[in-house]
């Protein structure tokens, strides 16, 4: 799951995140587990407020069980908030004949699922 979130915060803004998360990766100990949690946690807000990430998509109770459906769902919806965002910024082969406000549209859609 670490190497998962990791991946997926590190896709918004590369270098920013990396950046935090370099203190606490790769995480070998519990403490460096919990460490990571909390700056994932800590990035999850920071990409709620503004805006790329839904506030419930990755929360605590979700970064502490790391099982189930409930996580898979979470990923899938950041996974989600990740390619819309990169959409965004720089329109993909396959988005350059939509217009941006069917990315948009789209973004909103899949952060209420």
């Amino acid at each position: 799951m670490a190497l998962l979130i990791h991946t997926l915060f590190c896709l918004f803004d590369d270098h920013h995140y990396r950046q935090q998360f370099s203190q606490c990766w790769f995480p070998y100990s519990m403490i460096e587990m919990r460490e990571f949690k909390n700056m994932a946690e800590k990035i999850a807000m920071e990409l709620s407020s503004k805006g790329k990430l839904g506030a419930t998509d990755i929360t605590r109770a979700t970064l502490e069980t790391a099982s189930g459906i409930r996580v898979w769902s979470s990923l899938r919806n950041v996974s989600d908030a990740v390619l819309v965002d990169k959409l965004m910024k720089k329109p993909s082969i396959m988005g350059q004949g939509l217009p941006k406000y069917y990315l948009t549209a789209a973004s909103s859609q899949l952060q209420s699922l």
